[in-house]
């Protein structure tokens, strides 16, 4: 977990290093002042998060886990990361992230002891922000398209009868994408905080030693996310 951790933080603070300065001018918008820059794309925000992703996993919990008598399945658990995000015209943003993701199963018996799976995701984010829709005091909504880029980590722990435990691991990669919708906040003059709700799209491919089929393991789900943020 720590590991991942560091991955986050390597990603930001090397973005933020290769971000070149950009000169700001400010416009009416209504009610509404808005910052923009004249001739470059120019950072908008970098935010930490963290969240909630519940994705099906079908394969593991409709016949990989049941062929073991387990009554435990993956699910909903918590996934964190971080993202910079770019203003690139009066109304549209884009954004990079890095999120992670795992959970567990550990069930003690004969032929299966331990799985646990992973996703290390880098993403790519386009969104429109509507000045039109604010409201309240400063409230945005905004909405649009992300895609992912998967690192995933499988591993398997098996039980002997003679109570031996063996394991293997996998290692793979894949893509899929989510449409995204939320709404953030400025507190103060650079405190920026945030709701998003996202629902992946997107399956991969799985193999395991005792089987000789590959099997699709579906990542649909929904993620509830909280941001927290400095806005530049």
């Amino acid at each position: 977990m720590s590991k991942k951790f560091l991955i986050v933080l390597l990603f930001l603070v090397t973005l933020i290093g290769i971000q070149s300065k950009a000169q700001f001018h400010y416009c009416s918008y209504g009610e509404h002042t808005m910052r923009k820059e004249s001739k470059s794309i120019v950072v908008h925000s970098v935010n930490m998060n963290a969240g909630l992703y519940s994705p099906k996993m079908d394969y593991w919990n409709d016949t990989y886990l049941p062929a073991f008598g387990s009554s435990v399945e993956l699910g909903s658990n918590l996934v964190f990361g971080g993202n910079i995000t770019f203003n690139v015209a009066s109304q549209f943003r884009t954004r990079l992230a890095v999120s992670y993701w795992s959970d567990l199963v550990e069930e003690q018996g004969v032929g299966f002891n331990e799985l646990e799976v992973s996703f290390t995701r880098f993403s790519l984010g386009f969104f429109y922000v509507p000045y039109f829709a604010s409201f309240g005091k400063g409230f945005q909504v905004y909405g649009g398209l992300e895609g992912f880029y998967y690192d995933i980590n499988n591993r398997l722990e098996m039980r002997s009868a003679e109570d031996v435990v063996t394991s293997e691991d996998h290692n793979g990669h894949d893509v899929s994408f989510a449409p995204v919708i939320g709404i953030d906040k400025v507190f103060g003059n650079h405190l920026l905080m945030g709701v998003e709700f996202s629902y992946m799209i997107g399956e991969y491919s799985q193999s395991v030693v005792v089987e000789s089929q590959t099997n699709k393991v579906s990542i649909e789900g929904p993620q509830l996310t909280l941001l927290v943020g400095y806005r530049f």
